[in-house]
């Protein structure tokens, strides 16, 4: 899939990011997050659209009918139009609302006003079909250990608010771990979005603005306190220290279970050895990483545990390996390797909890 993305209206792609240079090195960077109003009128965003009846002609025969000019019967059908380059969008049905960008984008406001959320991308696709506003959670507004955990941490979640224009997707209002710049990584996020469950979808009837209102609710809301939770969890693995033992029980046997461990392994099998060989490779690589992973200090605690852990699992591809590309990456967020390290965090947690009860 290309970049797909919009010049209507524009000498440059209609898409603009924070300081950050996009792979295909179009659009705008700007050197500080651009409120909503300012992203919308950069990126050409505030088309209007409409929808126009579809019309079907009707030929007659000229021998039976001479003098009568072809008629035009309605299909039933609609056209949605962006009025300001007359693009046609998409065929869509009879009850299909028709959302406007600044509609679907209103609902960021509390949190930018705020400052939650700063924006961080948002762009125009296809002629004006999808168009997005991704905003990144501003860790500088939350507590100060949340600051201190999620910047070690180096996590950016983002919040994305996706409007189609198409009739093919309705509207979107997730939490993604991807930060979109163009067509590929927008699907890369709504695939993600939907393994993880992080998004509610608006149908393009009824209420709309009541709707993305309730979803902005449902996506959005508690996401402060949700995350200082999680960063209460990282700064316990920071304190607790554990030994081999613990290590391995909770982390190894969890992500690189000994296959000789399990009552259905057959030593005499062609491929035993092999097996046994590649778990002891990565037991010991794992264990390497709890001690002298990137950034670690050798304290054996348990966050360097589950640092070593998640970086074994993204950056390991021989000893982990995986479909490549970015079904390799939704693996990583959203597949088998997300559950192996949301099992491994939720183990070490426990047992941080456990010792912090008893001390």
């Amino acid at each position: 899939m290309s970049a797909e993305l919009d010049y209507s209206l524009s000498n440059t792609a209609n898409v603009f990011s924070v300081t950050k240079t996009m792979w295909h090195r179009e659009g705008i960077i700007l050197p500080v997050a651009p409120t909503r109003e300012e992203a919308q009128e950069l990126c050409h965003m505030n088309y209007d659209l409409i929808k126009v009846p579809n019309f079907r002609k009707v030929e007659y025969d000229q021998e039976a009918f001479p003098n009568v000019e072809p008629d035009y019967v309605q299909t039933g059908g609609f056209t949605v139009v962006r009025t300001d380059t007359n693009a046609e969008l998409g065929q869509v049905g009879q009850y299909y609302t028709p959302v406007p960008n600044d509609m679907a984008f209103r609902i960021l406001d509390p949190l930018l006003d705020e400052g939650h959320l700063r924006l961080e991308t948002g762009g125009v696709l296809r002629e004006g079909r999808d168009a997005w506003l991704l905003g990144q959670w501003n860790f500088l507004s939350m507590a100060p250990y949340v600051q201190e955990v999620f910047h070690e941490l180096g996590l950016a979640p983002f919040s994305v608010v996706i409007a189609n224009h198409d009739g093919k997707r309705k509207l979107i209002v997730g939490r993604t771990s991807v930060r979109i710049v163009c067509a590929n990584t927008q699907e890369m996020s709504i695939q993600e979005m939907t393994g993880r469950k992080t998004m509610v979808q608006i149908a393009h009837q009824g209420d709309v603005e009541q709707k993305l209102v309730e979803a902005a609710e449902e996506v959005f809301g508690d996401v402060v306190n949700r995350f200082e939770a999680v960063a209460k969890a990282y700064r316990a693995l920071k304190r607790t220290t554990i030994d081999r033992l613990v290590f391995e029980r909770l982390v190894l046997d969890t992500v690189a279970p000994d296959p000789r461990q399990n009552p259905k392994f057959n030593p005499e099998s062609k491929l035993a050895e092999v097996v046994v060989d590649r778990a002891d490779r990565k037991r010991a690589e794992i264990t390497r990483l709890w001690t002298a992973g990137k950034g670690h200090t050798g304290d054996h605690s348990a966050w360097e545990a589950l640092q070593g852990t998640y970086e074994a699992l993204d950056h390991n591809e021989e000893l982990w390996p995986n479909r490549g590309g970015s079904w390799r990456t939704l693996s990583s967020l959203a597949g088998t390797m997300k559950e192996q390290k949301e099992l491994v965090m939720a183990r070490l947690v426990r047992h941080a909890d456990k010792l912090a009860i008893s001390a």
